[in-house]
């Protein structure tokens, strides 16, 4: 089972995990990866500093 897994698996060398990859590019899956599990909140709080900075240029004007 491991050695099946060998093939479509690569060794992300900056986060030393493994990551299942359909083509051998770890920089871009692994910027993939941390898309998909720090963006949201990255994405929550960047919305929410938009909405402040918004409402202050509303206010500005």
């Amino acid at each position: 089972m491991r050695s099946r897994h060998r093939q479509t698996t690569y060794l992300d060398p900056r986060q030393g995990n493994m990551y299942p990859m359909l083509c051998p590019r770890p920089l871009d899956v692994s910027r993939v990866v941390q898309v998909r599990l720090g963006n949201s909140e990255r994405a929550m709080a960047q919305s929410e500093m938009d909405h402040k900075r918004q409402h202050e240029f509303d206010v500005k004007l």
